[in-house]
């Protein structure tokens, strides 16, 4: 609904973001130069992901649900939700699948956090996308339309393809108040580095 209410000032190839969110200067890099580059010869819309290696996504302060990205040749097939992922005693990663079953989770895995980059004719699929959403689900209190099943669906359809960029930026968010103490000290010094400025705004 967000991209939506945006669509009559869109008119160019974007990028969508959680608001609340860090995703770091390699992150944005790889989208800027996948939406600055042409793709005249494609038959299908292009759309990307910038994916991420989930140790670089974890809280050291509690359990995070994540989005394990099913990728074949450099193209998204689909996303995986596992839940309650967590680093143990022993150092491994594990986690939960849907099904309720324990797994353990690489640490290399590539995951989402939701950092997309689109051509204008999204927001036309988009739209068609959410007009049969609200005529299905419209009633319901606590539907949502996600983002990730509106591109699943576009690509099952052969409307789309959508490509993973995997990027070496480490993601934060304060996930969980113990990490707010985290991600100050983290722009701080991003700020000291140059990175950024001061003030930020």
């Amino acid at each position: 609904h967000a991209i939506l209410a945006a669509r009559y000032e869109i008119d160019r190839p974007f990028a969508v973001i959680n608001a609340d969110d860090f995703y770091g200067t390699n992150a944005y890099q790889k989208a800027a130069n996948f939406l600055t580059t042409e793709h005249s010869n494609s038959t299908k819309a292009r759309y990307a992901l910038v994916g991420y290696q989930i140790v670089n996504t974890l809280s050291d302060h509690g359990a995070v649900n994540r989005g394990i990205c099913q990728i074949e040749n450099g193209l998204l097939k689909g996303v995986e939700e596992v839940v309650e992922i967590a680093r143990k005693d022993d150092s491994q990663i594990e986690g939960r699948g849907l099904d309720g079953n324990a797994c353990l989770v690489d640490e290399n895995v590539v995951v989402s956090m939701n950092l997309w980059a689109f051509p204008v004719s999204f927001l036309t699929e988009l739209m068609d996308h959410f007009i049969k959403f609200l005529a299905e689900r419209g009633t319901e209190s606590k539907s949502e339309c996600y983002i990730p099943t509106v591109v699943d669906d576009l690509v099952n359809g052969g409307i789309a393809d959508c490509y993973v960029l995997e990027t070496s930026s480490s993601w934060f968010g304060v996930t969980y108040p113990e990490d707010k103490p985290h991600v100050v000290q983290s722009i701080a010094v991003l700020i000291q580095n140059g990175d950024y400025p001061t003030p930020l705004a």
